[in-house]
């Protein structure tokens, strides 16, 4: 009879397409951030949030899409469900040195916990 040491498991990994070429998709995704937060005015860190939340908007198509759920989906391929809004918004609001706290995402409901100038939003 057989035993545990004679069976052979084999596994297949499939890998999206972010994943085998990771190092031209991150030169998109630093560019992407660097070309979104040019614009971005240097004002008080209330304006920054406003101006970052109105370019998101103007940038941004929603779809339906399970796998558009990320900042990179939000930023280089401009379509993204409101988790990839939420992670791209927490991700530039982070470059610039804003802490907003977390991002917590619970079914179809996405918060942000803004903290601007001892201010919640």
């Amino acid at each position: 009879g057989k035993t545990k040491s004679d069976v052979l498991i084999k596994l297949a990994f499939t890998y999206n397409s972010l994943a085998s070429s990771y190092t031209t998709n991150d030169a998109k995704f630093q560019k992407a951030i660097q070309n979104f937060l040019s614009g971005i005015p240097n004002k008080s860190d209330f304006d920054k949030e406003l101006a970052i939340n109105d370019k998101l908007v103007k940038l941004i198509d929603y779809i339906d899409n399970p796998l558009d759920q990320t900042s990179y989906s939000a930023l280089v391929n401009r379509k993204s469900v409101c988790a990839g809004y939420a992670k791209a918004f927490q991700l530039l609001m982070n470059k610039l040195g804003i802490d907003i706290g977390g991002t917590k995402i619970s079914g179809a409901v996405v918060e942000n916990g803004n903290i601007i100038s001892d201010n919640k939003f």
